[in-house]
């Protein structure tokens, strides 16, 4: 879906109107800001999942702001997570079993 907003510079009323906050808040279950009820959430972990390049890594930046704004004891409970898939795969042309290796960074 792209970039979501960025809450840190917006308000409270242009965070609930734009689609994809409003439908985590939704989905989550639990509310927003001060009337977030971490007892209610139905969910006991988040586990964001973006691309592994700069962009996904914006994209993760922005989600992580929206539960710090607005779901802060989630995130001080510890079940807000960040799933870091490999930037690339490496196939050998004539591989022994297991060797294929995963690179999470440029510098690998």
């Amino acid at each position: 879906r792209g970039k979501i907003l960025n809450v840190q510079k917006s308000s409270v009323s242009d965070m609930l109107k734009n689609a994809e906050c409003g439908a985590i808040i939704q989905v989550i279950g639990a509310g927003s800001g001060r009337t977030f009820d971490i007892d209610a959430a139905r969910y006991g972990k988040v586990i964001m999942m973006t691309d592994a390049d700069v962009d996904g890594s914006h994209i993760r930046t922005l989600l992580l702001t929206l539960f710090q704004r607005y779901m802060r004891p989630m995130v001080e409970a510890g079940r807000v997570f960040a799933a870091v898939p490999p930037l690339h795969r490496i196939e050998l042309v004539q591989p022994k079993k297991g060797q294929d290796k995963y690179v999470y960074t440029y510098s690998d």
